[in-house]
């Protein structure tokens, strides 16, 4: 509500200054006015009025910050530059607009002006790479139509005194100022696109600010080129009506600021492109008369996944600058407060750019399911599609991400009276580690299924007894429908071509069904590649003193153990709480041997994760794969080509295609014989460091980590 308030002020403010500013204007044009510059340095000489929010921006940040790290700017150098740049053009548009009010009706050259939001399409698309849809296009061509016409036409509104030259000059120039600030608006864009930080107000007022000054000293300049400073005083003493009065259309001042003021923060505040506006006016207009699809009302929601490593956080972040996102994380471990290295955690300077969601949110010993993923992930999804932003689903958590896009299973939730029944018969077999008579006693329930579960993932194998006992069926039964066929393919009930043809065509068919238009993405890469990627990557974790192994230190001294809860059963922590109990129970001693042991496991498990990842996915049709060995820029180019197109899906370039299968016997021989080779821990000496820091810690409780 705050948030729509503040866009519903700046709308009003921006109406203020679009209104008021022509009015006055051609007020000062009737009665005598002559200088074109004049009128256009009226239009940016208030440009210190934004230094009043920019000052409240400015304390307010002294207030949440630390005063050392509140800079007075914010934008970079080389936003300074492309401002001015831009500024230039701002004078050059405010001298070509003043031409409207000087030579024809108001409402003519505001009409005339209305066609800047034609050629603000046209730069958008050859400067921002945005694509000209149907409904913008139509935007583009009743514009134009409409400014033909007042030019067919010139005789019928040209006011009094105005020559048919004078007229066409005027029209003429008109149209040139509405060019000039379609560029402007477009290279402003070009500016946010490109800019290090993440849009915000102060950003946007910053950059305005420095456009104002830049066109008034433009503008300045043509004022004494055209000696605008002497004749004021003769020009005023002979005005229609008074001396007095002339100088009352110094009033476009304040109205144009108020509008620049509000410029900003409708921009930042919905953060809407021209001619996403007009397509969007008019796709409202066209589904009161016409029978749109049911697909092209759908909201679009971006899907980021691919395995451990593949790089798809960072360009979920990239994503979210470029088109205004927040990134709703999928990922099961990053949920949980402290598990920051071990879980590529975005920093704390990267959840400032870009609003995160669902992440540290729970305290580590608490469990946090799939279904509660998808009630907090699908309002979270509403409430930002609700502010006018794009939601950014960026995890490789397969099950989150399937429940998310398909829908919750009607999966009954167990009493109490059978929770306690299967703890009961449970417990005995977990206490001695008896994980095959516990799947035993699951397939005797009635779940063939149990066999596929990981070993001792006691979490899903009780959850699993609850819905068999509470429904007399396997979870299956209450799984996305095309789930069975896999089964089936499984347990060789029917041939594989059969499951392939029959699931496929049933994801077929519910993608149709689905309540939002989901663009998917699979990052991922050459499988040796990544493999190495994720080795070094497990190194890395290991490195200083606030590494995994200090988070892992901390899980055990908040009372914790390994694989007794979602967060201690996460890889890479339950590997490094193992290590560590085994040091605390020598003494806080631990050889070589038993640290590259641990890494050795760490490494293995995480590489074997990103391949039951890639199995995963790759039964998922509605994903695109995508080859993260690509550039970044063409990735992020062809994501956002694929959300601005009408329906929202952009052919991929084959040269970002990545397939799902490996490709060759060769390829396929390199993984069988794949051998780590490490960066950081290659001989004994290598991990002093850690094993000087295990024993110096032994003993002392890790410093809370929440």
């Amino acid at each position: 509500m705050k948030k729509f308030a503040l866009l519903l002020l700046n709308i009003i403010m921006f109406s203020i200054g679009n209104c008021g500013g022509p009015l006055i204007s051609r007020f000062y044009f009737i009665h005598g006015g002559q200088r074109i510059w004049l009128s256009s340095w009226l239009q940016t000489i208030a440009c210190p009025l934004i230094l009043i929010p920019l000052s409240i921006s400015y304390f307010h940040r002294r207030k949440i910050e630390s005063p050392a790290t509140a800079k007075i700017l914010s934008i970079t150098r080389r936003e300074i530059i492309g401002s001015i740049g831009v500024g230039i053009i701002a004078g050059l548009d405010g001298y070509f607009i003043s031409w409207g009010p000087a030579k024809l009706p108001v409402s003519t050259s505001s009409l005339i002006n209305a066609t800047q939001l034609a050629f603000t399409a046209l730069f958008a698309v050859l400067l921002v790479k945005q694509k000209l849809t149907v409904y913008s296009t139509l935007s583009v061509f009743l514009l134009i139509a409409g400014a033909a016409t007042l030019a067919l036409r010139g005789n019928g509104d040209r006011p009094a005194g105005v020559s048919v030259k004078e007229y066409v000059i005027g029209f003429v120039m008109t149209v040139m100022g509405a060019v000039c600030f379609g560029l402007m608006v477009s290279l402003i864009e070009l500016i946010y696109i490109k800019a290090k930080n993440a849009i915000s107000y102060t950003m946007v007022l910053e950059i305005q600010l420095i456009i104002g000054v830049s066109a008034t000293v433009f503008c300045t300049i043509g004022m004494i080129i055209n000696n605008d400073f002497q004749a004021i005083p003769k020009e005023a003493s002979e005005y229609e009506i008074g001396e007095a009065k002339y100088y009352l259309p110094i009033g476009p001042v304040a109205p144009v600021m108020i509008s620049t003021v509000g410029t900003g923060g409708v921009r930042i505040s919905s953060y809407l492109r021209l001619p996403y506006t007009v397509e969007t006016l008019l796709r409202r207009r066209c589904r009161l008369f016409t029978s749109c699809s049911a697909s092209s009302t759908k909201e679009k929601v971006i899907v980021i996944s691919g395995p451990t490593g593949a790089g798809k956080s960072k360009l979920a972040l990239e994503l979210a600058k470029r088109l205004n996102g927040e990134i709703i994380s999928a990922d099961s471990v990053q949920v949980y407060r402290g598990l920051d290295v071990g879980s590529a955690k975005p920093s704390f300077d990267e959840r400032k750019e870009v609003v995160h969601h669902l992440v540290d949110i729970l305290h580590p010993s608490e469990e946090y399911s799939v279904g509660q993923f998808f009630e907090d992930a699908r309002q979270t999804t509403r409430d930002i599609l609700d502010r006018g932003r794009v939601p950014i689903v960026a995890g490789g958590t397969g099950l989150y991400l399937r429940w998310f896009i398909y829908g919750r299973p009607d999966v009954p939730k167990a009493s109490r009276e059978i929770a306690a029944e299967v703890d009961s018969e449970l417990a005995s077999l977990q206490n001695d580690e008896d994980w095959n008579a516990a799947v035993q006693l699951l397939v005797k329930a009635g779940d063939p299924g149990a066999q596929s579960l990981p070993a001792n993932d006691w979490y899903r194998l009780r959850r699993r007894l609850e819905i068999v006992k509470s429904t007399g069926s396997p979870p299956s039964a209450f799984e996305v429908p095309y789930n069975s066929f896999r089964e089936q393919l499984v347990s060789g009930q029917i041939d594989a071509a059969e499951v392939k043809t029959s699931a496929d065509k049933l994801q077929q068919n519910e993608i149709k069904d689905l309540d939002y238009d989901f663009l998917c993405y699979f990052l991922s890469t050459n499988r040796i590649d990544l493999y190495r990627s994720i080795d070094f990557r497990c190194e890395d974790m290991l490195l200083g003193a606030d590494g995994i192994l200090s988070e892992a230190g901390w899980l055990l001294d908040v009372g914790l153990l390994p694989n007794s809860s979602s967060a201690t059963r996460a890889i890479g922590y339950r590997q490094a709480m193992e290590y560590l109990l085994r040091c605390r129970e020598n003494g806080g001693w631990s050889s070589a041997g038993d640290f590259y042991e641990f890494l050795s496991e760490f490494q293995k498990e995480s590489r074997n994760f990103a391949k039951r990842q890639m199995t995963w996915f790759r039964n998922e049709q509605i994903y695109e794969w995508i080859d993260a060995s690509k550039p970044l820029e063409k990735v992020l180019s062809f994501i956002c080509d694929s959300y601005n197109s009408q329906d929202g899906h952009f052919q991929m370039p084959e040269s970002l295609r990545m397939r799902k299968d490996i490709r060759n016997h060769r390829q396929s021989a390199e993984l069988k014989t794949y051998r780590t080779i490490n960066r950081h821990f290659i001989g004994r000496e290598d991990c002093v460091d850690v094993l000087d820091w295990i024993k110096k810690t032994y003993g002392q409780p890790t410093d809370s980590l929440c």
